[in-house]
This record gives structure tokens, sequence and C-alpha cells, in this order.
């Protein structure tokens, strides 16, 4: 893959025909949305671990934005966080170590939000013909519902559970691959144990 500058892009955007280019979204497009960063979940769970546990009242550390109270919190995993690869999944998984428990969870977090502006600016340009697929490492249906606002057209979703059966998809509307599973359909794929299962199974 060739990188190159903006000004080289924005050139060459101009010149290639309809469909040339796929986006790639990572989880940073959503948080204009209203939904958490991974990094601000992990400090969700610490203070859920902390607070059920009874070694702080929850409710004085709801202000996860506060640097004193993240300072209070991240005393207790000081040594813990050393030996840690992934907080995020490592965390997730300690707090609510049942599957069906972390989707709940997630679940409620993108439950009814809706798009930024920047979705809608995506939506513009599927519109224009210029993307007609868009890839994400999101669960969320932000960018489904962008789509649908504005151009009042459906676009398809290829997550892992279905994603065997995509030569049966279709060209002509655009196509929303959801890379760790879609919160409505899918047995979602966030904890490192879920993802090499999700590499294993599609033969990575």
């Amino acid at each position: 893959m060739k990188k190159v500058g903006k000004d080289t892009f924005l050139r060459s955007y101009k010149v290639l025909s309809n469909q040339s280019f796929d986006l790639f979204l990572g989880a940073g497009a959503s948080i204009s949305s209203g939904i958490h960063s991974g990094s601000d979940l992990v400090w969700h769970f610490k203070r859920e671990l902390l607070s059920v546990s009874g070694k702080i009242n929850g409710k004085k550390f709801q202000d996860l934005k506060v640097e004193a109270n993240k300072k209070v919190i991240q005393s207790y995993f000081a040594d813990e966080d050393t030996k840690v690869a992934n907080p995020y999944s490592y965390y997730f998984e300690k707090c609510y170590p049942d599957p069906l428990v972390r989707q709940e969870y997630l679940t409620s977090l993108v439950r009814d939000k809706k798009p930024s502006i920047g979705f809608m600016c995506l939506s513009a340009l599927v519109e224009g013909k210029k993307i007609n697929t868009v890839w994400t490492t999101n669960f969320d249906d932000l960018i489904e519902k962008a789509i649908t606002a504005l151009n009042f057209k459906s676009c398809q979703v290829v997550s892992p559970d279905n994603a065997r059966t995509v030569q049966n998809f279709r060209t002509d509307i655009p196509t929303v691959v959801k890379l760790h599973g879609d919160f409505r359909y899918d047995a979602l794929q966030n904890t490192d144990a879920e993802l090499q299962k999700l590499l294993l199974k599609e033969g990575y």
C-alpha cells in the first residue's frame, strides 16, 4: 500500500472514476456521536471493578474526565497495568466475563445514537458515487443511518456472520463491512480471545 500526501490525494480524487475509493473508519469516528472511545471505556471498567468490590464509592467518581478521579482509580491498577498488553480487552473481560453481558453493555452504549456531521459528509460522498464500500471496526449503525437519512436509499452490511455469502451481495447499493460485527445481529468481537477466534474462523 502506497502512502500519498493530502495534495496528491485531492488531485487524484478529482480525476479518478466513480467508486474508485473504499474508506476505512476506526473507533474515533463515532466519538463525535456520543459513543465512548476504547480508552474511555477502560476507565469505566476500572471504576466499576473498584466500586462493586467496595474499594471506592463509585458515585463520587462519576466524572472520569477529572484527573484527580483518574489518579485515585489508577492507583489501584498501576502494577496490574504493567502486565497488560491490551487494556481494553483485558479490563472489559475482567469486568464482564460473560460475553452476553459484554454484548448487552455495548448495545446499550450505541443504541439510539445519531450520526455526527462527519457521517453525514461520508453519506454525501456515497451519494456522489465516489465511495461505495466502507470498512469499519465499529459495531454501531451510524454509517447506515447517515446513508439512509441523506440519500433515502438502503445499504447492505457485511459482518463476520454473513461474510461467506458476500458473493450474493449487490453491487448497485453501498456496502458497509463491519470487521468486529454489528451490534444488531452478531456476536461482537472485542476481546483478544474473540478476535483470535474470528481470525481462525476466517482462515488467517
